[in-house]
């Protein structure tokens, strides 16, 4: 199992997981945090997003789908989707 799979398999990321998944800088976690983009909870002085906010980022704010980290976090979750399915049926 890649360290990607490893990661899509946790409820809670941490900043630095967010971040490195992303590629994106911590002033740009720290923007989308203060502008609401992302919830984000404080524990122990850490910054930790669930993943399902997360997803919801990405729905809310259409994003483009050509950005291979966002490529990779729908597949991902249409990947969830039918595995729930399956498991209802």
């Amino acid at each position: 199992m890649t360290d990607a799979e490893v990661l899509q398999r946790k409820d809670v990321w941490s900043k630095k997981e967010v971040t490195e998944y992303f590629g994106i800088s911590d002033k740009t976690f720290e923007r989308w945090k203060k502008d609401g983009e992302i919830k984000a909870k404080r524990i122990g002085g850490k910054d930790y997003c669930r993943l399902i906010d997360l997803k919801d980022r990405l729905r809310d704010r259409g994003e483009d789908l050509s950005n291979r980290y966002m490529l990779h976090a729908f597949l991902y979750y249409l990947t969830e989707y039918f595995n729930r399915l399956k498991r209802k049926y």
